[in-house]
This record gives C-alpha cells, sequence and structure tokens, in this order.
C-alpha cells in the first residue's frame, strides 16, 4: 500500500513539474515572440525576460532581433531610353512587428518571397523613370534612395521594415554584352583598317 501512494506521489510531483515546466518561457535579448492561443494570436513581447503562458494551450512562435540579409535574384529592366539591364539587389531588413508577420507571412522564408516583389517592383519603377546614363553614372545614388522608399512602403503591411535596397551589380544583359564586343571590335577593325 505505502508503495502504491509513493508511486502516485512521484506521478503528481512529475505532472506538477511538467506543468510548471510549461508555463513559461524565456525570451533573450535577441529575441521577439508572438504567443499563439487554440490558433489565434494573443499575445507578443519583444522585450527580454521570463513570461507566462498557459500550459499545453499556448505555443510560442519565436522571431530573431537581427538584421536579416536577403541577396534577391537579379532582374532585367528596361530604361526610360529603352535600353536593357540587369539589377543584382541585396537588401537589409529586421522584424518590426512580430505580431503582423505571423498573421501574413508566418515565416521568414514567406516574407523573403514578398519582399522579392516588393523589391524587383521598386527597382522596375525606378529604372522605368531613368536613363541609361542615369541609372550607370548620374543619378546611381537618387535611384538607389527611390528604390529604398518604394520597398519600404510595400513591406510596411509584411510586419518588417527595410533599411536598406542597394544594387551589388548593375550589368547589361547577355546578349546586350555580346552586341556591345562585336560593336567596339567593329570599331577597332575600322580604325586598324584606316592606319
Amino acid at each position: 500500500m505505502k508503495s502504491l501512494h509513493k508511486t502516485l506521489i512521484y506521478i503528481v510531483l512529475i505532472l506538477v513539474v511538467m506543468t510548471l515546466a510549461g508555463s513559461f518561457y524565456i525570451l533573450r535579448a535577441d529575441e521577439q515572440v508572438v504567443v499563439i492561443r487554440l490558433g489565434k494570436v494573443v499575445a507578443s513581447n519583444t522585450e527580454p525576460g521570463l513570461y507566462f503562458k498557459v500550459p499545453f494551450m499556448d505555443r510560442t512562435v519565436k522571431y530573431t532581433k537581427k538584421l536579416i540579409e536577403y541577396d534577391a535574384d537579379p532582374v532585367a529592366v528596361v530604361t526610360s531610353d529603352k535600353k536593357n539591364l540587369v539589377f543584382d539587389t541585396i537588401a537589409l531588413f529586421r522584424i518590426s512587428d512580430p505580431e503582423t508577420l505571423y498573421r501574413r507571412v508566418r515565416t521568414i522564408a514567406s516574407v523573403q518571397q514578398r519582399l522579392d516583389d516588393s523589391i524587383y517592383s521598386a527597382v522596375r519603377i525606378v529604372a522605368g523613370r531613368l536613363s541609361f546614363d542615369d541609372l550607370v553614372k548620374h543619378s546611381r545614388d537618387k535611384a538607389i534612395d527611390q528604390s529604398n522608399a518604394i520597398a519600404r512602403e510595400q513591406s510596411r503591411e509584411y510586419g518588417v521594415e527595410i533599411l536598406s535596397v542597394a544594387f551589388k551589380r548593375v550589368f547589361l544583359p547577355q546578349d546586350n554584352e555580346q552586341a556591345v564586343y562585336r560593336s567596339m571590335q567593329a570599331e577597332r577593325n575600322r580604325i586598324a583598317a584606316q592606319l
């Protein structure tokens, strides 16, 4: 009889410890969290510390507070003077509203897919307004600033803040590059023939 009581006491102690362990979560300084109860967001916390949650009902989804780098695929764009350019862009962003992020897109990977559309449309809009020479030489900084502004505006609805969009490379499409080389060779051959 005593062993049955001891066994029951141990089982109750184990259940109490498991319940207490599932009742708290720790949030580090570089994390933010969304608390979900039965599929609905009930809280979001961004400050570090020890927090309570309802055991077996609440679950937490943690997101980073660190800057996240997004390297977009190169995109071909037509300038205002009808020339093709390929932009290889990179963006830095951070999660500004974890609750909105969870409600709209849920994961960082999904955010990056949405940012791909935002960054592409920003680059396309800016490149469509400027000429080839402006984009390559004269107004490159202005183009980057305008791309930043457009991308920031579009990304707010996902709960993220784009800190910067930059052009890693701006180059001609492969077909145009070959045509430029052929044109340069023809010019050199013409000068050589004259000499």
